[in-house]
């Protein structure tokens, strides 16, 4: 087992000997997960278990950096630009996007008010999925920097 951290990220690899049944081994390492899953804290992301043989690895790594975008930018321009670009490249069979922000939206539900209104939790989240839409919030301008095209959620 190899283990390393960094702010915002914790990777856990597990290596077995040739000819062990790593089937078996990834529904026992969702259960043991399962358990202790209410420990982490609420913000945390669902863990991602990937199973990959030595002949899965990357033979190339590309990396993004811009002084001109934030990461949350970036990350959009490598999902929706640069992904799709490779992807159309004869014998790519996948592209893979890691690290930067993924733009987010917590939702913190008051279960007190919930009850006061008798609102059931799957109305609330059906209603959300339902209303959700974003738009652009403009352009913002503050002496000679320009912030622009963040986009906000309206519910």
């Amino acid at each position: 087992m190899i283990s390393s951290s960094k702010e915002s990220e914790s990777n856990i690899m597990l290596t077995f000997h040739h000819g062990v049944n790593t089937d078996f081994i990834v529904v026992d390492i969702r259960a043991k997960l399962a358990i202790v899953r209410h420990l982490l804290p609420k913000e945390t992301e669902k863990p991602i278990i990937a199973k990959f043989e030595q002949s899965d690895a990357p033979i190339i790594i590309v990396s993004l950096s811009s002084h001109k975008f934030s990461t949350e930018e970036l990350r959009d321009v490598a999902e929706k630009s640069v992904k799709e670009k490779l992807m159309r490249v004869s014998g790519v069979a996948n592209v893979e996007i890691g690290g930067g922000r993924e733009r987010k939206l917590l939702i913190d539900i008051d279960n007190s008010k919930l009850i006061a209104y008798n609102l059931p939790i799957l109305d609330v989240v059906q209603k959300i999925n339902l209303s959700n839409v974003s738009i652009s919030a403009g352009k913002y301008r503050r002496s000679k920097k320009q912030l622009c095209n963040k986009s906000r959620r309206r519910i």
